[in-house]
């Protein structure tokens, strides 16, 4: 489906006469937990080729996690410098 979406994308720049050098590809990781309109978030990043879904076991790797808050489990997980914003 990636390579679809690629071959799409290079076919429409070529008809406008547009170059564009592509960086390595990035694969992001998601963990998406059932609660919280989990379902819609998990429907709408599966559109998305360049994320993947990952197990709760593997959560730490992960670029986005969507849970519920009352999972404190699944809190108790993350590290300090995952929690603190980057902006």
């Amino acid at each position: 489906m990636f390579t679809q979406y690629r071959e799409f994308l290079l076919t429409i720049c070529l008809t406008n006469r547009i170059v564009i050098v592509a960086e390595d590809e990035a694969i992001y990781k998601a963990y998406i937990c059932k609660g919280n309109n989990g379902l819609l978030i998990k429907s709408i990043f599966k559109t998305r080729p360049w994320w993947s879904f990952r197990n709760a076991g593997e959560m730490e790797s992960c670029q986005l996690v969507w849970t519920e808050w009352k999972r404190n489990k699944s809190m108790a997980q993350l590290t300090p410098a995952a929690l603190s914003p980057s902006l």
